[in-house]
């Protein structure tokens, strides 16, 4: 019984998952999951040609079916089930993916949610030595696949997903194979198309074991937008370095790209004049420090809520203005905001506010 077989016959489907619910023994996974399924996860041979084709020539009606028994499977039976199922089930999951069994990536009923979840219940400690590798392995390309997919979908709840993913199995990317992560991405294509390449999924698995929420977002950024220049200065900020003016909306959305994190972060967008913009998040706040060309600073604070972020206040000037807190004349700097700048390390008093080490 191979991939496409379990995810195209439900009955299959349904007998595979309910025979393979126990061991035989701890160590024997290929009679836990049968011959075909082991040589996937282990070694991701594959005995079905064209696979992927024959899945995207499914109905709708067969689409909605795997999904439903996939979805159904990850939540109920996967937590349950021993390792070689588990990861039997991710890698069917992928695979579905791949074959357009899902219509779209993101939101409730997209197929993030579902990797995001298999990845969650993915590790029980009862892993055998013997597949530490794949297990690492699969799991960084399925990180892989969030991420990229993450990057261009505007949806604050894929990245929810995708932080509780990696938080679930970044600890496992050290035993990453580069030869088997190479074997499994020649099944996948990326979100333009192109095969994903193993040495993308595993510099994403290095970004999740550094843990450093700056540098995902400057590899985020640098992704969407190969003509930035985004860097760290800090733990706790980010210097946008644009060839046009430096605008409050990029420097937002360079912002929005650093994930939720303690304390105040901090972006300095600079361009091609004196003139620079700073933007700060902090306790539930925007706060936006500006100097124009002419050398005037201007301050401003802004709430924010779900639906009005960073990036929406830089674009948005209706739900800027309704946002806004006011402080007096834009020309006064408040507490609030000398805090943010002394906390995110900014000094006003040089030219730009924070330095570049890079220079």
């Amino acid at each position: 019984m191979g991939p496409v077989s379990l995810l195209t016959d439900p009955r299959l489907f349904e007998s595979w998952l309910s025979q393979h619910r126990t061991l035989s023994s701890p160590d024997d996974a290929q009679a836990s999951v049968g011959a075909e399924m082991f040589l996937l996860i282990a070694d991701g041979a594959r005995s079905e040609p064209d696979d992927v084709g024959r899945l995207k020539a499914q109905t709708d009606a067969a689409r909605r079916r795997q999904r439903r028994d996939l979805s159904a499977a990850v939540e109920g039976a996967m937590p349950q089930s021993p390792f070689p199922v588990r990861l039997a089930l991710l890698a069917l999951v992928l695979i579905a993916v791949e074959g357009g069994t899902w219509r779209g990536s993101s939101g409730d009923s997209g197929w993030m949610k579902v990797v995001a979840t298999a990845l969650e219940n993915l590790d029980r400690d009862d892993i055998p030595a013997s597949l530490s590798e794949p297990l690492a392995s699969w799991a960084a390309l399925a990180t892989y696949q969030l991420y990229d997919r993450r990057l261009v979908s505007g949806n604050a709840a894929d990245t929810v997903w995708y932080d509780k993913a990696v938080a679930a199995v970044a600890h496992l990317f050290p035993d990453a194979s580069p030869a088997l992560v190479t074997r499994y991405a020649a099944m996948f294509t990326n979100r333009n198309g192109g095969l994903v390449d193993p040495e993308a999924v595993l510099h994403v698995a290095e970004l999740a074991v550094q843990d450093d929420p700056l540098a995902d977002a400057v590899d985020a950024l640098a992704s969407r937008h190969p003509d930035w220049d985004v860097h760290k200065h800090s733990a706790t900020l980010l210097h946008l370095d644009l060839g046009s003016a430096a605008t409050l909306s990029r420097a937002a959305e360079a912002l929005d790209a650093i994930p939720d994190m303690p304390g105040p972060v901090a972006v300095l967008a600079t361009g091609v004049t004196a003139a620079w913009t700073i933007a700060i998040r902090q306790d539930g706040t925007l706060i936006h420090v500006e100097r124009s060309a002419q050398g005037a600073i201007s301050w401003r604070q802004y709430k924010l809520s779900p639906l009005t972020g960073p990036t929406r206040i830089g674009r948005d000037p209706d739900a800027a203005t309704r946002s806004r807190v006011n402080h007096g004349p834009l020309q006064a700097p408040f507490p609030a905001a000398l805090e943010a700048l002394a906390a995110t390390g900014f000094d006003l008093s040089a030219d730009p506010p924070s330095p570049c080490p890079y220079e």
